[in-house]
């Protein structure tokens, strides 16, 4: 009862538009009212008890008033079950048959509506002309009720229709063809609700792996997991605000994740509320794995259900910002050298194998200035001219300070001995 106060004041009038919504308000009502009756009988009983007991059943107690309540009770319980027993519907809608029902009066709900008043008017009179005309000939036309009865038989092609016949020589066959054209063969002929079923059906089949967990769990897990990937693959706007830039795609923009205003993911901006879902009002959870439940303050600031597929970076790449390393003031850079089988060992500024000039930086390993051509880190003197002075030699670079990563590698040869070229070049780390 808690979960839904809570969701009539969160949906408002929006509430009492839901089929189960009113149903749960049923349930709830005749529950409460049961309960309120109980007593009411409970003190009614105590009273006649008391009554009687005062003039030990020589005095005339009237029970009207007990019964009545009493019928009230049942009335309530008889209620309150119907709306328990119609929920079980609900419950039960993972089974493929009754969801396909439920799924069926949800798609047909407006063409069973208009079918039930042009039936019911159409009923009512014929229900009005077998009456007047054969209340005083036949035992069956005596009573409204009755009379309903025999024409729900007659529809059902149950009823025997000779009395109908010995009745009248003129009216009672006319009237029984014209009963069984009108509402046999043409209101009950209609092809409305068996095409809406067979969509459905056809659609249900699509969606057969929601019930069938054990043969499609595989399948089911897969989705998951790509989802998932695409979920945390995806761009992740900290901090940013709704609808903020957050790609290179200029349609995109930033969805705040519910309950949280601080995480977002980066999507594409552009679908339609109407192509929304509205995420579960009681759990906020999307019921299918491939999509996930974000703000939309555009749609009425609803949670709703947004596709991972719109999501994905390949729809809306992130924006990358590249950093140059010599550009940026105060990182200390360690240049150490490697030969195969020994400790690598720190270079410093000077002239000999394994140290750079004292007049650059070891940032100008990854500057690309022109003066790189000059720096080696082999283990050869610097006027040495063998060609295999530096073999299965090397260098690393370590920032000391400060993040980055490695957006590229330039490898540029010296032009004045080609000789001395790099013969294999391998990257770790």
């Amino acid at each position: 009862m808690v979960i839904e106060i809570r969701l009539v004041f969160k949906l408002r009038s929006r509430y009492f538009h839901q089929f189960w919504s009113l149903i749960q308000l049923g349930i709830i009502g005749c529950s409460l009212g049961s309960i309120g009756v109980y007593f009411w009988r409970f003190q009614e009983a105590n009273r006649i008890s008391q009554l009687f007991e005062q003039t030990n059943g020589y005095i005339y107690i009237n029970l009207q008033l007990a019964v009545y309540v009493n019928d009230i009770l049942t009335f309530l319980l008889g209620y309150c079950c119907f709306f328990s027993m119609i929920k079980f519907v609900q419950l039960f809608r993972f089974n493929q048959r009754v969801f396909l029902f439920a799924e069926t009066l949800k798609c047909c709900a407006k063409a069973v509506i208009s079918f039930s008043m042009m039936f019911a008017i159409v009923f009512m009179a014929f229900l009005s002309l077998f009456y007047l005309l054969f209340v005083s000939k036949l035992s069956s036309c005596s009573s409204l009720l009755t009379t309903a009865q025999m024409l729900f038989e007659m529809t059902l092609t149950k009823l025997d229709a000779s009395q109908i016949m010995r009745a009248d020589a003129f009216l009672g066959p006319f009237c029984f063809a014209l009963f069984m054209f009108l509402v046999v063969f043409v209101c009950l002929s209609l092809k409305k609700l068996n095409q809406l079923e067979i969509q459905e059906e056809r659609d249900c089949r699509m969606r057969s792996q929601y019930f069938d967990p054990i043969e499609n769990f595989p399948d089911r897990m897969d989705q998951l997991l790509e989802a998932l990937n695409r979920v945390l693959t995806s761009n992740i706007c900290q901090g940013a605000d709704q609808y903020a830039r957050c790609s290179k795609n200029t349609a995109c923009g930033c969805f705040h994740r519910l309950n949280t205003n601080d995480i977002s993911i980066c999507g594409f901006l552009w679908p339609t509320c109407s192509q929304l879902v509205p995420c579960n009002p009681s759990t906020n959870v999307c019921g299918r794995s491939d999509t996930i439940c974000v703000r939309h303050p555009r749609c009425h600031d609803l949670p709703l259900c947004y596709p991972v597929s719109m999501i994905d970076q390949s729809v809306c790449p992130p924006i990358t910002t590249l950093i140059s390393l010599d550009t940026i003031d105060g990182v200390v850079y360690g240049v150490h050298n490697t030969k195969i089988n020994q400790d690598s060992q720190a270079s410093g500024p000077g002239l000999l194998s394994g140290h750079y000039p004292t007049d650059h930086s070891p940032a100008n390993a990854c500057d690309g200035a022109t003066s790189t051509k000059y720096l080696h880190f082999g283990w050869c003197q610097s006027d040495h001219w063998e060609v295999y002075c530096g073999l299965d030699t090397g260098f690393y670079l370590e920032l000391k300070r400060g993040a980055s990563f490695v957006t590229g590698l330039q490898i540029c040869p010296a032009n004045d001995r080609e000789s001395r070229d790099p013969l294999t070049v391998s990257l770790e780390g």
